[in-house]
């Protein structure tokens, strides 16, 4: 059942077009991440379903009912803002009741609702805690708390983790995607971190300038990009440019790239084999690169070099018995189902 429907959306901030005809749905339980750079108009589609701004055109339906021009007290949804706004002279219960204050809810079911929540978001034994006595994190869990406990039927996150450190972030991932699993409740997020979407999200919409560029599962957006900016704001590429004339290999290159006419073809760093065999087969390109620098990433070593005139990188265990340094020239290779076609007008 789709909890969430939105159609054709358009918003204009003066002669800015910040959303434009964005459309995609959640189901029941789904959690979608709207995905893209700063400006893509994901928050501003956000902010569109929750009824802080209403769209110049499109239209949007919450559990059946066409929510389009009502406010956001009117929409059975919960938000959590980026800075959390938690209210610093309530307590943790009292910063979860809030919301039930004002739907005439009996006392008995706020106290019910709240035990239930909190065991949630493992905040047992921290009622009666003020939020400066909680460490980021634990605010993060009393937000998605506060909005949680009015059961919505959409849950909104709004760059929720953008204030935590990075390990705090890793951890959180993982507790917030329990939550919502726990919750049931349909979930969308607003990121420009990949890793974020990627491992939070049952589907990624990605956006740039405005518009849905893909809407697709995460392996399928990371490995299957259908333009130029969706892989390289996923991940890491390496483009693959035609051979120069002195390149033993060139015929090699020259075959492959002739596969994929009107392409643009490359293959991500991280599906890069550095310094084995020279593997012969239809299934593995080989070819030797000249180390020009590394840079040492903790659990792997990044390896720059150029290929036919174009930037390449490889990342390489930084366990391994023999890391490449500078000046070295090394066998790599990858599998041919590894590589990125997209089309080639977005070189343009």
């Amino acid at each position: 059942m789709k909890t969430l429907s939105v159609s054709g959306l358009q918003k204009r901030f003066e002669k800015t077009l910040a959303v434009a005809d964005v459309s995609f749905e959640a189901e029941r339980g789904e959690c979608v991440a709207l995905l893209g750079p700063s400006g893509c108009g994901k928050t501003s589609t956000l902010r569109i379903v929750a009824g802080l701004e209403f769209p110049d055109a499109g239209t949007i339906s919450i559990a059946g009912a066409d929510v389009t021009r009502k406010r956001p007290y009117e929409r059975n949804i919960g938000i959590v803002f980026q800075d959390y706004a938690l209210f610093p002279h309530m307590t943790v219960q009292k910063n979860i009741a809030y919301g039930l204050r004002f739907r005439s809810i009996p006392e008995a079911e706020v106290a019910e609702r709240i035990h239930a929540v909190l065991g949630i978001v493992k905040l047992q034994g921290y009622e009666a805690r003020f939020p400066s006595q909680l460490s980021g994190g634990q605010q993060q869990r009393v937000a998605l708390a506060r909005a949680l406990v009015t059961r919505p039927d959409v849950l909104l996150l709004d760059e929720p983790l953008s204030n935590l450190d990075a390990k705090l972030r890793d951890n959180l991932r993982h507790e917030i995607r329990q939550i919502i699993d726990a919750s049931g409740v349909t979930t969308i997020i607003v990121t420009h971190d990949q890793q974020e979407a990627m491992s939070l999200a049952d589907r990624v919409i990605v956006m740039n300038e405005g518009r849905v560029i893909q809407d697709d599962v995460p392996r399928q957006v990371y490995q299957a990009p259908r333009d130029r900016f969706t892989a390289e704001f996923i991940g890491k590429m390496n483009w693959l440019n035609p051979p120069s004339a002195e390149r033993d290999d060139g015929a090699a290159f020259s075959r492959l790239l002739s596969r994929h006419p009107g392409k643009l073809v490359g293959v991500r760093p991280e599906n890069i084999i550095v310094g084995g065999p020279d593997i012969v087969g239809d299934d593995h390109l080989s070819f030797d690169i000249v180390v020009e620098a590394t840079e040492f990433l903790g659990p792997h070593v990044q390896i720059w070099s150029t290929l036919n005139g174009a930037p390449f990188t490889a990342l390489h265990a930084s366990n391994s018995s023999a890391l490449p340094v500078t000046g070295d020239r090394v066998m790599v290779s990858f599998r041919l189902n590894d590589l990125i076609a997209v089309p080639a007008e977005q070189l343009l």
